[in-house]
């Protein structure tokens, strides 16, 4: 697995308002993801993800990390961008996700010959089931003993041929159900892509929660019942590139997002909300664009799943990647940094899911570094303080996201159009608006646990206060609102 690259070193800095760690990218990945930012104008963290998605994908079959007095276990991730329409969540995810397809073509025109070995292994397994169930009818008419034909029977029923896999790793538009019918049939490392993820969150795949949770940890199960036969599932890995709209995710929060949370499927996920680049993705007249590191990242890709696909071939298992004692020590810290801040008044206790993933988040980023890298031999302390920097990227991108106060907690958003409701309404001269009223002036669409929530937070800010006339509420800023 050793590969020895050498990209050109970055040209431009990219814009980074959000403090990516570039550094961190490493030698194959950091030049390909410099290199399309480049091209394309496209948010750095928003490409830097589909990429590092990718790599994920190519690695998770060959090897699995040992963290220190850990059983190995998948590094597999589930990537979720959260970016509005036009910001170029497909532009970003394209020459990476290229390669993977291109090996889907090749897997799929060598499996014609799999393919065409096994319609004649049917047909042949076929005409013997005729010819035993013929003789088995005349026996029973004549009313001769059918024991060594019942026998005959059940050995030809376990040499039927089964139906080689289909050699697909990407998948998008499918159910949970359909995801475990792939991988009981041989697809063993798959990968869901899309980036229109609202409808994939708010229909079925959304909802099964114990899926995702048992394929991040690549969770042994049963499916089927006893009479129809169980199908067992097993050593398989699953990683993700998610991408949605925010409108579209918040409805998911608003439907499922308690359950998503407490089951834990949310802090399984590395969360990113790229910023806009939205009126500076210019094209200029004599724009020169390098492909050399896309290209490099490509061919890296490839070679991995090729690998993977003669490991399986072979039946050789995962390579587990160990800690050396210097990464087991860090590894320690920080771990222990982060149950340090999940104590209750702590930092991470309002996201203690995602905090308590942190550490793992980490390990599985840098066994994936270390396998796509080539390197060899136990985890490298550098290679797992780069995997630390995207780790706690991830984690602040997460608790800016949903940690109470934040801006991209809801209820903040929420109670800020609901003030914006009261200034407009006392702007034309309405100094007490109803509820339902000032639930009609708000620009949002709120529903009526959102409303209220932040008609809440705002009474308990002392920015608003309520009158009540008969069996109506009536709301009036306060001048600390009113005049802001």
């Amino acid at each position: 697995m050793q590969c020895h690259y050498y990209p050109r070193p970055f040209s431009a800095p990219p814009p980074n308002p959000s403090g990516y760690p570039l550094d961190a990218l490493g030698p194959v990945l950091g030049p390909a993801i410099n290199e399309h930012c480049l091209n394309t104008g496209v948010a750095i963290e928003m490409i830097a993800i589909s990429a590092m998605a990718a790599m994920h994908v190519c690695v998770q079959d060959l090897v699995d990390v040992q963290r220190p007095d850990c059983q190995p276990s998948p590094c597999s991730e589930f990537y979720l961008l959260i970016a509005g329409s036009g910001e170029g969540k497909d532009t970003a995810a394209a020459p990476f996700i290229r390669p993977i397809r291109e090996y889907e073509q090749e897997l799929d025109e060598t499996s014609q010959d799999a393919h065409s070995r096994y319609l004649a292994e049917q047909a042949a397994w076929k005409a013997e089931e005729r010819w035993i169930t013929k003789r088995m009818e005349q026996a029973a008419a004549e009313g001769e003993d059918m024991e060594d034909i019942k026998s005959e029977y059940g050995t030809l029923v376990t040499r039927r041929p089964k139906r080689s896999a289909e050699p697909k790793i990407i998948h998008d538009n499918i159910t949970s159900g359909a995801l475990e019918d792939v991988i009981g049939a041989g697809s063993q490392s798959i990968m869901v892509v899309t980036t229109e993820a609202g409808g994939l969150l708010n229909g079925q795949l959304g909802r099964s929660n114990d899926f995702w949770n048992l394929g991040w940890d690549s969770t042994a199960s049963t499916k089927g019942r006893v009479a129809s036969g169980r199908k067992v599932i097993a050593d398989y890995r699953i990683s993700s590139l998610l991408g949605s709209q925010p409108t579209p995710f918040q409805k998911y929060l608003d439907k499922r997002g308690k359950d998503a949370h407490g089951s834990g499927f949310t802090a399984r996920l590395m969360i990113a909300a790229p910023h806009s680049t939205l009126g500076s993705r210019f094209l200029l007249p004599n724009q020169v664009k390098s492909f050399f590191a896309i290209e490099q990242f490509g061919r890296r890709v490839k070679e991995l799943l090729r690998a993977s696909t003669e490991r399986r071939a072979a039946g050789r298992p995962r390579e587990a990647i160990r800690f050396s004692p210097e990464a087991a020590r860090l590894f320690m810290e920080i771990y222990n940094h982060n149950q340090e801040h999940l104590a209750a008044g702590q930092i991470l206790n309002s996201i203690s899911g995602q905090g308590a993933k942190s550490a793992e988040h980490i390990a599985r980023i840098a066994c994936a570094l270390h396998g796509f890298e080539g390197h060899e031999g136990p985890l490298d302390v550098r290679v797992l303080e780069r995997a630390r920097q995207i780790g706690f990227w991830h984690l602040n991108q997460f608790f800016l996201m949903f940690a109470p106060g934040q801006p991209g907690d809801q209820c903040e958003a929420d109670a800020q159009a609901v003030a914006q409701a009261i200034r407009s309404a006392f702007a034309h001269g309405i100094g007490y608006v109803s509820r339902k009223e000032l639930k009609n002036w708000c620009c949002a669409e709120l529903s009526t646990g959102r409303f209220n929530n932040a008609v809440h937070l705002l009474l308990d800010r002392a920015l608003i206060s309520v009158r009540q006339h008969g069996r109506t509420m009536f709301i009036t800023g306060a001048p600390a609102l009113i005049w802001r």
